[in-house]
């Protein structure tokens, strides 16, 4: 168990020790380059915690799809329409959160489509990958 501590501990300090070096030379890098007019870092941290908020909630639909879906219905043969039925309402689910983010304009929907799709096969090769790594 001493072990365990030690490497989560090391952990732990090498990322913290990597994120602070690149924040660093983030802050040096654009200091450098603007001079004295610095820009506003709170949006940049903001913006960068927006998308390290969206992939985690990527990750984790991904995760419980393959949890909660995947392993149930796709496993089975008599059970796997479900899943795929499943994957149709998550698609049409993910594509009007798109449309909604983008107040359903008619020029976004294809982008919102493509996006849609590549989310979801994201999430499809999620549980393939996983059940994969499970069956070793």
């Amino acid at each position: 168990m001493p072990q365990k501590r030690l490497a989560n501990l090391l952990l732990t300090v090498a990322v913290a020790l990597l994120l602070t070096y690149w924040g660093w030379r983030l802050y040096v890098g654009l200091g450098l380059s603007l001079g004295d007019d610095l820009p506003d870092l709170g949006g940049l941290a903001r913006y960068l915690l927006g998308i390290v908020f969206v992939l985690a909630i990527i990750w984790l639909v991904a995760h419980l799809n393959y949890r909660l879906a995947f392993r149930r219905w796709l496993l089975r043969s008599d059970r796997s329409p479900f899943y795929w039925l499943w994957l149709c309402g998550l698609a049409w689910l993910i594509f009007e959160l798109l449309q909604l983010r983008t107040e359903n304009e008619p020029e976004f929907a294809d982008e919102n489509l493509l996006v849609s799709i590549v989310l979801l096969l994201f999430i499809i090769g999620y549980g393939y990958v996983a059940d994969s790594l499970y069956a070793r």
